[in-house]
């Protein structure tokens, strides 16, 4: 099975609270070290970083992290008629910060509908976005939109499967060789799967729900990342003697959870 790096740092944060067996640590460290493209823990008693170096590797990060922020969001149409309409179901994450949104046609012309689709996300009850167009079958729905700083407090869960918090520090986990974040909230999907009108994955998961309502000696389905985030990290490398490097990694930080 393939283990995403935020996966083994779930797994490396849950055995350090557990006080695992010390091998298992190594094994998880040298996991996560190899998903980065390192053999070895940086020897920082080697580093000799120059102010200027330190200062324009930290402008870099910096402006990666700003980048990642944005994510641009795409939607096909879910019906539409040439003469008057076209209707989409975008979904927008509630961590998520709307800038803008525009309506691109297939010669890659665009028009700006920001203010449609701000009224639209201001009215949770309609999960349908309806435009009046005239031949706007074949456009894409694009939408802008930036990560919001994670909010104090637990998110509301009441039970069910959802996203809650895991704050990591690479302090803790002992590696000073991690300059920027020093500590970030990965998320983590807990809660039951025992309702029929939870989020599942597949036909599967649904099957095996239903099994187990039935009687059936089979667990229920998991909570798990179905949608998950990047982060920037800026560190040194295992070089001799370590460089300073900026490395974005994938699949890091829990957007959505589903039942699977």
């Amino acid at each position: 099975m393939l283990f995403g790096c935020w996966t083994l740092l779930a797994i490396l944060a849950g055995a350090l609270l557990a006080r695992s067996e010390p091998q298992d640590i190594e094994i998880l460290k040298r996991r996560i070290l190899a998903s980065m493209g390192m053999k070895s823990v940086p020897d920082m008693q080697l580093v000799n970083t120059s102010e200027t170096v330190m200062k324009t590797m930290m402008e870099k990060y910096l402006q990666r992290v700003k980048r990642s922020e944005r994510e641009l969001l795409s939607f096909e149409p879910r019906g539409c008629k040439n003469d008057s309409y076209v209707r989409f179901r975008p979904k927008i994450d509630s961590d998520s910060q709307f800038m803008w949104a525009r309506l691109r046609f297939p010669n890659s012309s665009a028009i700006n509908i920001s203010d449609s689709v701000l009224t639209w996300k201001q009215n949770e009850k309609h999960p349908n976005l309806k435009l009046t167009c005239v031949d706007c079958c074949n456009t894409q729905l694009e939408i802008m939109v930036k990560e919001s700083p994670a909010r104090s407090g637990r998110p509301p869960c009441s039970g069910h499967c959802c996203k809650r918090h895991l704050k990591i520090n690479f302090k803790e986990i002992g590696w000073d060789w991690v300059v920027q974040p020093k500590e970030f909230d990965a998320f983590i999907c807990m809660g039951k799967c025992k309702k029929a009108d939870d989020d599942f994955a597949s036909t599967h998961a649904l099957m095996q729900s239903l099994m187990r309502l039935q009687g059936n000696k089979v667990p229920y389905p998991c909570c798990v990342p179905s949608k998950l985030r990047r982060l920037d990290i800026l560190h040194y490398d295992d070089k001799t003697p370590p460089e300073l490097v900026v490395t974005r990694k994938t699949r890091m930080i829990v957007k959505e959870c589903i039942c699977s």
